[in-house]
């Protein structure tokens, strides 16, 4: 069985909470904006229960549900950071963070309903493209300076 911690999400949501009613910011307050939200991140994702299933073959259910909800949560965090007035500076690495985000929530979503299915094969390889999405965030992030952001991972286990 595949599992996904709440460690696995944190890097994907670090813009959870970013919002700045249209205002533009500077490269300075853009890099301590999301710092602050990945920190957020946590507490957001401390919320979400961990998939923990009530009886026998609800495994795969619970954990369905751990990554819905964290889904939701991941999509709010792109439309955050893509609303976000920056300089014009900024937008590629705004519209590079957002289109990792883009490419891991793919990959949770394929994770979601793979779990809901059952379908161990369709699981891991969402589990990778989420990885993929995750990483290259993380990667951005650590060029940013957005060093909150950069922690983080996809534990599994067989």
């Amino acid at each position: 069985m595949t599992s996904i911690s709440r460690a696995a999400l944190v890097a994907l949501m670090t813009v959870a909470l970013l919002s700045c009613g249209g205002k533009e910011v500077t490269a300075d307050g853009f890099v301590s904006a999301v710092g602050a939200t990945c920190r957020n991140a946590n507490e957001q994702l401390d919320l979400i229960p961990s998939p923990s299933p009530a009886g026998r073959g609800d495994e795969q259910e619970a954990l369905a549900d751990y990554l819905q909800r964290a889904l939701r949560v991941n999509e709010q965090a792109a439309d955050s950071i893509r609303a976000l007035a920056i300089p014009e500076d900024l937008s590629p690495d705004r519209d590079a963070l957002v289109e990792a985000m883009t490419e891991a929530n793919e990959g949770l979503k394929a994770a979601g309903a793979a779990a809901a299915n059952g379908d161990q094969d369709a699981l891991g390889s969402a589990v990778a493209a989420m990885a993929a999405g995750q990483n290259r965030f993380r990667s951005i992030a650590q060029r940013l300076g957005i060093e909150p952001c950069v922690s983080g991972g996809v534990p599994t286990s067989p």
